[in-house]
């Protein structure tokens, strides 16, 4: 989790040098669950009031502005828990009015997210490396998912000739007398 968000966040820093308009804003973690996402949709200056450098951004552009969440222009929750993008949808995605709510997943957590995508309560997700690698080919930026990908798709190949060796194995491998069945 920690490694791979600062990897998310290196790689967004050189998206912000290569894009200066972008701003990028490392709040950490917000404690308490649930509770803590409540209290960030009534209250995002409460709820996060220091960055990680400890300096307080809301009192700086880009955020001078923001008084709630309603006010960003799209809300993106990156995270490999369905229970983490329900309580999202479910704790913070009222408070937002008109600001999209996207997700960011894993692709054992889609089929939880998917009716909340059904019922339009988030505008959209992206779920594993293979959706994450058609964005990218759409977006026509390549990045982390397409160049992990045909390590993906060769390692899942390794294991389906090691399943199937395997399952030859066990077909004509001989039996002892002992795992016999007697009829």
């Amino acid at each position: 989790g920690a490694t791979l968000l600062q990897t998310l966040l290196k790689d967004a820093n050189a998206v912000q040098t290569a894009y200066p308009q972008t701003n990028l804003i490392n709040f950490g973690y917000l404690p308490g669950g649930s509770m803590g996402l409540q209290a960030l949709a009534a209250d995002p200056i409460s709820a996060l009031p220091k960055d990680v450098n400890l300096t307080s951004p809301w009192e700086t552009e880009p955020l001078q502005a923001v008084k709630k969440l309603s006010d960003f222009g799209a809300v993106i929750v990156i995270t490999e828990n369905a229970d983490t993008a329900r309580f999202w949808v479910e704790q913070v995605q009222p408070s937002l009015g008109n600001t999209p709510l996207y997700v960011i997943l894993s692709a054992q957590s889609a089929p939880l997210i998917q009716p909340y995508y059904d019922s339009k309560q988030i505008k959209g997700y992206i779920a594993g490396l293979n959706e994450s690698t058609v964005y990218e080919s759409l977006n026509t930026t390549p990045g982390s998912a397409s160049a992990n990908y045909p390590a993906y798709q060769i390692t899942l190949l390794i294991i389906a000739v090691l399943i199937f060796i395997s399952g030859i194995v066990v077909l004509v491998s001989p039996r002892r007398p002992s795992e016999r069945v007697e009829r």
